[in-house]
């Protein structure tokens, strides 16, 4: 803290100081959970999660925001590439004339190609911490969101003639879902925790356990998330339930995009959320055995929890409310929540 005070202004890198800020207030802007939880965490650690949290809200951001399908298929494709590019293990050497040019100091866009914002936030990951595979593995799950078909192609029909475009058709589907576009920020998470939180005791066997055990939860909590936002999803022409869930019921995915306040669809509402609650009461023990350095154990327990407790607001509804009325909880609930979940 003292070497920390006594640092000349001068002697920061503005350009980090600008994007970090910028990802807190982002964080702050766009996820009460883990904003909340994120107070927890402490030092390089808390830092790296936020930047972390910021690639990700502004990749998803990037493919959400593009106004036609084939302008988010460039931009997911453009993004991969600088993906790949950035976490390259040896990148060429440069030549004087090279040197040169990059005295010019281009912008981040410049050299990969996406908005500036995107860039920045992805030249700020610790790349010497996270591993390649599951930052791919979350654009893979934007790019599964991009199979869905648009929902004026889905307004022009009468009849379902495009059911066999839904991606999610099994609850293998489903699963790989989940994973790719939250088991992966859990995946993440923890390389970061371990990597910032080095304990006696923990092997390997049991460190990649751990890791198995937040990928399931980051699992889970895309179960709540998908539970919570059938209606949310179902005005952008998505429905994640899987369609041979809905066959059981004589229902399409069509069907379900063009009327999600179905007494069926409530009943694979629930049987959706018992599922998650099944799988975070299988691995939620996990979480007792992560390091206390940092935060770390407290700072997830009270992300997790306050986000289950979404998945507990929908189950005490039990069909009461309307799939369109979005479950929310409280400002007192879940600072309550959160307060347990850390004296816990």
């Amino acid at each position: 803290m003292l070497r920390g005070l006594s640092t000349p202004v001068d002697k920061y890198t503005p350009k980090r100081v600008v994007n970090l800020r910028d990802a807190i207030q982002k964080l702050q802007s766009k996820s009460r959970s883990f904003s909340l939880a994120s107070s927890v965490f402490e030092g390089r650690l808390r830092i790296d999660l936020v930047l972390l949290y910021a690639f990700c809200r502004n990749a998803d951001d990037l493919i959400d925001e593009a106004k036609t399908q084939e302008e988010a298929q460039s931009a997911l494709a453009r993004l991969s590439k600088a993906v790949s590019n950035t976490f390259l293990p040896h990148r060429p050497s440069i030549s004087a004339s090279e040197e040169v040019k990059n005295s010019l100091k281009p912008t981040a866009s410049i050299l990969h190609d996406v908005p500036e914002e995107m860039a920045s936030s992805l030249e700020m990951l610790p790349i010497n911490i996270l591993p390649v595979k599951p930052i791919q593995g979350l654009l893979e799950g934007f790019g599964i969101d991009l199979q869905f078909p648009s929902t004026n192609e889905i307004g022009k029909e009468d009849n379902n003639t495009f059911d066999d475009k839904f991606p999610i058709r099994t609850e293998s589907d489903l699963e790989r879902y989940g994973y790719c576009v939250a088991g992966t920020v859990a995946e993440l998470l923890l390389h970061l925790v371990f990597f910032h939180s080095a304990i006696k005791g923990v092997t390997q066997k049991e460190r990649t356990k751990i890791i198995q055990a937040g990928v399931n939860m980051g699992i889970a909590l895309q179960y709540i998330n998908i539970s919570r936002d059938i209606a949310k999803d179902a005005l952008i022409g998505r429905c994640y339930i899987p369609s041979n869930w809905l066959a059981e019921y004589k229902l399409t995915p069509t069907m379900v995009v063009k009327n999600p306040d179905r007494r069926e669809v409530k009943l694979l509402q629930r049987r959706l959320l018992n599922m998650a609650m099944e799988i975070y009461h299988e691995n939620r023990n996990a979480i007792e055995r992560l390091p206390t350095h940092g935060g770390a154990r407290k700072g997830i327990r009270g992300a997790v929890e306050n986000y289950v407790e979404i998945g507990r607001v929908l189950l005490e509804q039990d069909g009461k409310a309307s799939i369109g009325n979005e479950a929310t909880v409280s400002k007192t609930r879940r600072l309550w929540v959160f307060v347990k979940a850390l004296c816990a």
